[in-house]
């Protein structure tokens, strides 16, 4: 059969290990544990030890040194940093530790924000950073690489929203743990340990949260006090150490993709965004052309009413269709000025909205309405900025924006209809409805 060999025995022949735990769970020292057994195991004298902490393997050092192993050190965060070690040490050294691969993950995302100049992480980043390049790299090393690797990350809770059987809302509730690294990467591990502290003895354990065993030597779900090597043994002893380690193809799909006309469509779909984004900018200036309080407000405005945001950052990831309506209605609203106040602006851009639906009615006018304007003070600019970033930090959707706008004032159709207290009491409800 093309392609396809028979597999006689295992092919998997070093050991691919994940432990984590929170803080005092003896992560540091039960992954060293296991370096030293494994190393005498295979009759080895060397340990590698990737240190994020610029700590955790000094105060592990007795330990190899009473073992006489010999420990190999580099204290660095930087992910690239941890790929060229990975490479280097190929052939000589057999052992790796990384400690802690919780904060190798925030290094990649952290120095992606800086050089890509973004605040934070939004959806159309993480294919990037989840794939070649980045962290798929270290993930073909961790599993493709001929040495024994072992992973300690930090512990992270994991929440579900459950309903309350008294209250029947919906709350935040606690189910599990996990390491805190790249969501995907506690699958790739064979053998994954989760250490905790036993609140009654006071004893570190190791509970066995994964392995891929299939035999009765299987110890998923064992808790193993104080850890060693020898606790492991059932699992390694399955692996064909000091065999030929077959390592999965890194083949990609390359040749049956249509290369030009991919980068041609992507050219043009940027090319089309640029455009929508600069009319919009374009028409917003026609409208508002100053900088003053009144007139920032406005463009504010016209940004929430076509786009339901007031974040120009958020206006720029959102689909090319809303951009495309946007620009059309912004233009629209441009040729019928002059809008010289929030009121005007609101009261024109109902008139269009409904001509767009076809239901125009009679006695909506257009232009500047007889209403006194909505005031603009820099006190109100200012909340209004503090209020759409804890949408943004509590993961307000714009929907459930609105809804909180209409709780504090029925009329309103944005943050700026209200006034300063009806602004300070939206912040508060943000703020409490999302503790």
């Amino acid at each position: 059969m093309a392609g396809f060999t028979e597999m006689k025995e295992p092919e998997q022949a070093f050991l691919r290990m994940a432990i984590y735990g929170f803080s005092g769970t003896a992560k540091t020292p039960t992954a060293a544990k296991i370096a030293i057994g494994l190393a005498k195991h295979i009759g080895a004298d060397k340990v590698a030890f990737f240190d994020t902490e610029s700590q955790g393997a000094d105060f592990v050092l007795p330990l190899f040194k009473a073992a006489g192993v010999k420990l190999f050190v580099r204290k660095s965060r930087a992910f690239s940093e941890l790929l060229a070690c990975m490479r280097e040490i190929q052939g000589d050294i057999p052992i790796l530790i990384v400690d802690s691969l919780t904060l190798i993950w925030k290094e990649l995302q952290d120095t992606y924000c800086k050089v890509k100049n973004v605040r934070d992480i939004e959806f159309q980043h993480w294919r990037t950073l989840k794939g070649p390049g980045y962290w798929q790299d270290y993930v073909d090393e961790f599993l493709s690489a001929p040495m024994h690797n072992i992973a300690v990350g930090r512990a992270g809770n994991v929440y579900e929203d459950k309903e309350n059987a008294r209250t029947h809302k919906m709350q935040k509730v606690l189910v599990d743990s996990k390491m805190k690294a790249e969501k995907e990467f506690q699958f790739e591990p064979s053998l994954v340990i989760e250490m905790m502290r036993n609140p009654d003895t006071g004893i570190c354990e190791a509970y066995v949260d994964r392995d891929r065993l299939i035999s009765p030597a299987n110890l998923t779900g064992k808790t193993f006090p104080n850890p060693d090597f020898k606790d492991f043994l059932p699992h390694i002893n399955f692996l064909k150490i000091g065999g030929k380690h077959v390592a999965g193809d890194r083949a990609t799909s390359e040749r049956i993709i249509d290369n030009d006309a991919e980068d041609k469509f992507k050219f043009d779909e940027r090319r089309r965004r640029e455009i929508a984004l600069d009319e919009i900018k374009s028409y917003m200036t026609k409208i508002a052309p100053g900088q003053t309080g009144p007139e920032k407000a406005i463009k504010s405005a016209i940004i929430e009413l076509s786009l339901g945001t007031p974040s120009w950052a958020k206006v720029e990831t959102l689909a090319q269709e809303k951009l495309d309506r946007a620009s059309r209605l912004i233009r629209t609203l441009s040729d019928r000025g002059p809008h010289t106040t929030v009121d005007a602006i609101k009261t024109a851009w109902k008139l269009i909205e409904a001509e767009e639906a076809g239901k125009v009615e009679d006695d909506i006018p257009f232009g500047n309405p007889a209403p006194a304007p909505v005031e603009i003070t820099p006190d109100k600019t200012k909340l209004a900025d503090d209020i759409e970033l804890s949408c943004k930090d509590f993961f307000i959707s714009d929907a459930d924006k609105l809804a909180i706008i209409k709780q504090c004032n029925p009329e309103a159709d944005c943050v700026f209809d209200l006034s300063l207290d009806q602004m300070k009491l939206m912040q508060k409800k943000v703020r409490e409805g999302k503790k």
